[in-house]
């Protein structure tokens, strides 16, 4: 019997997900979301452009090893309003061992071997205790790891941009720079309000 999840985000407007330390911190999120451990095994999934799509428990509790699960995380990969194409896992146990820093790939196996899973892809697993945490996703960005050189990437313009460079990157960046003076400028001349510079931030 699973227990139903008591938190469920679906993202409107969602981030591209390029590295797994953005992974890590949202799975983070949710499981210490109150301040203690939560039980349960946790999916973050994204869709075929890495968009993240859904964070969301897909079980409460936590008998036996992971692999038993199967059912509830293929039932929570397809309630999301988007298709998933990649997705990585989490839980919380009481203590990881002294030695943390390899977390056995092994575990991941069955959700690769699974037929149910296979148009998926499994990015790793994280496992948190309370204060660290082991991790088969790959850490940095995605772009410096040639296992997964299939992965989308996000788009680069290539340079030199000089100063009236007109394509989106340097528009982009304009007009936030633009943004930042005009808000500097009302600081300086006293223009912002006490409420509207608390609200900043």
């Amino acid at each position: 019997m699973s227990f139903p999840c008591h938190r469920r985000l679906v993202y409107r407007r969602p981030m591209i997900i390029e590295a797994g330390y953005d992974i890590h911190q949202i799975l983070h999120g949710e499981i210490f979301s109150r301040g203690t451990r939560t039980k349960g095994l946790w999916v973050v999934g994204m869709d075929e452009n890495l968009r993240l799509l859904i964070t969301t428990r897909a079980t409460g509790h936590m008998n036996g090893p992971i692999a038993e699960h199967l059912d509830e995380l293929l039932a929570a990969l397809t309630r999301t309003p988007g298709t998933v194409r990649y997705y990585a896992l989490a839980y919380a146990v009481d203590r990881l061992p002294e030695d943390n820093a390899n977390c056995p790939h092994h575990v991941d196996e069955p959700f690769f071997a699974s037929p149910a899973l296979a148009p998926y892809e499994l990015l790793g697993r994280v496992v948190f205790d309370d204060t660290s945490m082991c991790s088969t996703v790959p850490r940095y960005s995605f772009r410096d790891y040639p296992s997964l050189a299939h992965l989308p990437r996000t788009g680069v313009v290539l340079g030199p941009h000089d100063v009236s460079c007109t394509c989106f990157a340097c528009t982009q960046h304009r007009k936030m720079l633009e943004r930042n003076q005009e808000r500097h400028q009302r600081i300086n001349f006293g223009i912002l309000s006490t409420d509207e510079n608390d609200s900043d931030h």
